[in-house]
């Protein structure tokens, strides 16, 4: 370990050098990321630190002489070039993909396939899909001060500390390598803590992920000891916050009929601010996520990789939940900064019903993970030793038997349909009864097919209760993510707007920003039922009239205000009082048409609106 400090204090030392002189280049020359309604910054940031990094280690390289990859080192040089390109000129998404495609494409040439499945066209295929995903991951998650070169610099330990598990001699070169670049990103990270005065760009982060892509790929293949999923599961680890930022942001785009690679403020990172975190916060959750699971990464290529499985399975489980919840608290760019940075959290409803908005699937798939933990870690517990070997094809041949029974059966109590405002004793019987029947009706069928031979009761009793705990865990664990990020939230309280056309937007926009901080909206209602879970210039409709006095009704909103159109005098007779009977307030905003007379030769505006009749 010794012999990686000198690289790592040399391009540390060259990197706290080169990024203040990167710094005045680019604002010298105009190299400067711009504040937009996609981006985070509120201000004009110099682009060119991904160059201070590439720089460091290039020096490092010719100063110290440490023996890299060169295939590796080569491919990132490529997609530096690349990234600084797009930092001066804006390349188009297709252009850059294909440039990473068909350098992913020369790495496989020469350094074959990962070897992950034995069959060499997928492995080709994967690795890739993986040098090019891992790329493009740390790329998205550069999108708030320091946590890109924080997560970098996280991974890259737990990395470091991975490589003496690999056999032969490729991890001395990938240690040396992966030494340089830490040493680059921590002198870095100096400049773009919060506040940034100097971002990596495209440049530093293609540079940095697709570094990163080819140091993860195959060095812990044919580890002595070690299971077949080891090179795989590993890296998956190690990487896990760039993976779910992608997953989470490719994900909800698509389900929102939006362009994945358009730039927004829908990441991770930006979903835990809106939901009530500050900004050092959200960062420190996703550093301590990543922290978690280099640990675990280590601990399953360091030690027997058996126990550590569970512990794998939890942080991914964990992981799931996050980003199930954050999946629906939405963010959009329109109600301006009295809205708290242009950001607003939109769930359609509070504390363990957070997560019910656009759709179940997450929840099927977490269901999933518990299933095959609870499941395995029954095994674990009823035999120990060498006697889970014995009994572990037992296990995988029955595996598909428990999942499937014990999905049907969480799907016919009723689990996946939308649930109680807050989760009770009828919440926790309705999964203990599928717990139960998921677990007899598995039993059935193995006594079936197999006549049980070979199968213990006792692993059943295990499997019950474990996936009951892990389900009412789960469970009351958005009730309690949801409230502390509540309680810790920067915003008022929750408002709708009753109304969706453009002229009671504009009119709304003008009210919020009256209002401050004392409330924060959540989302629209429209009279039009067939608009629900659609946006509108940004902002979700949540349902029409109906949905709105179940909301009310439900306390789930703090105030509603309604737009001109929709703002009739039996309208507000029928709504009003349903406010005040459940301590909601109510506000009408309206907007009127202003007669303007043109000087001569002057043209008339078509129509322009001020905000009245903001009344309580």
């Amino acid at each position: 370990m010794t012999t990686l400090l000198a690289p790592f204090a040399t391009t540390l030392v060259l990197s706290l050098v080169l990024a203040p002189v990167c710094r005045w280049l680019g604002r010298r020359h105009g190299c400067v990321a711009h504040p937009a309604d996609d981006r985070w910054h509120r201000r004009a940031v110099p682009l060119l630190g991904g160059v201070a990094m590439f720089a460091a280690v290039a020096l490092g390289l010719l100063i110290l002489g440490v023996p890299v990859p060169p295939t590796l080192a080569g491919c990132a040089a490529v997609l530096f070039v690349l990234g600084l390109v797009d930092d001066l000129r804006d390349l188009r998404a297709a252009t850059k993909l294909v440039v990473q495609f068909a350098v992913a494409a020369a790495f496989v040439f020469v350094e074959g396939g990962a070897g992950w499945t034995g069959w060499p066209a997928v492995d080709t295929a994967l690795t890739m899909l993986w040098i090019v995903g891992i790329t493009n991951a740390f790329n998205l998650i550069d999108n708030m001060d320091g946590l890109c070169p924080g997560v970098t610099l996280i991974a890259g330990a737990a990395w470091l500390a991975i490589l003496p598990a690999a056999p032969g001699g490729a991890a001395s070169a990938d240690a040396g390598y992966l030494a340089l670049l830490l040493g680059a990103v921590a002198g870095f990270f100096v400049y773009n803590r919060r506040p940034a005065s100097v971002f990596m760009g495209d440049a530093g982060s293609l540079f940095l992920g697709a570094s990163i892509a080819g140091l993860t790929l195959g060095p812990l293949a044919g580890a002595a000891g070690q299971t077949p999923a080891l090179p795989v599961t590993v890296p998956l680890l190690v990487l896990l916050v760039p993976l779910l930022d992608t997953a989470l942001v490719t994900c909800t785009r698509l389900l929102d009929a939006r362009p994945v690679v358009d730039g927004g403020r829908d990441h991770t990172s930006h979903r835990l601010v809106a939901a009530g975190l500050s900004e050092p916060q959200a960062i420190g959750v996703l550093w301590g996520l990543a922290a978690a699971a280099g640990a675990t990464a280590w601990a399953m290529a360091a030690l027997d990789a058996s126990w550590p499985v569970p512990l794998a399975a939890a942080c991914v489980i964990g992981t799931v939940v996050l980003a199930t919840y954050l999946s629906h608290v939405g963010v959009s760019d329109g109600f301006g900064e009295a809205a708290g940075r242009g950001l607003r959290a939109v769930p359609a409803r509070s504390g363990v019903a957070a997560y019910a908005g656009a759709g179940r699937g997450a929840e099927v798939l977490l269901d999933f993970g518990l299933i095959v933990a609870a499941y395995y870690l029954a095994y674990r517990l009823r035999f120990a030793g060498a006697g889970f070997d014995v009994n572990f094809s037992y296990f995988l041949r029955s595996l598909p038997i428990v999942v499937g029974c014990q999905l049907v059966a969480l799907w016919a109590a009723g689990a996946y349909r939308p649930p109680s405002r807050r989760f009770g004793i009828a919440d926790a019987v309705r999964f203990g009864r599928a717990a139960a029947g998921g677990t007899i009706a598995a039993q059935l069928v193995i006594l079936y097919l197999y006549r049980f031979a070979g199968y213990s009761r006792v692993v059943f009793v295990y499997d019950g209760v474990l996936l009951l705990l892990a389900l009412v865990a789960t469970r009351v664990s958005f009730r309690l993510l949801g409230e502390h990020l509540e309680r810790r939230g920067r915003h008022g309280g929750r408002i709708v707007l009753y109304g969706a056309s453009y002229s009671d937007l504009a009119a709304f926009r003008e009210f919020i920003a009256k209002l401050g901080s004392r409330y924060r909206p959540i989302g629209l209602i429209d009279d039009d039922a067939g608009r629900a879970g659609r946006f509108v210039l940004g902002h979700p409709v949540l349902g029409d009239r109906g949905r709105l006095e179940d909301l009310v009704r439900a306390r789930e909103v703090d105030a509603v205000a309604i737009g001109a159109e929709q703002a009739s005098p039996a309208v507000i007779d029928a709504l009003r009082p349903v406010c005040e009977q459940h301590g909601v307030r109510f506000f009408s905003v309206g907007v009127v048409p202003v007669d303007f007379r043109p000087a001569a030769g002057g043209e008339v505006p078509p129509r322009t609106f001020v905000t009245r009749n903001l009344r309580d």
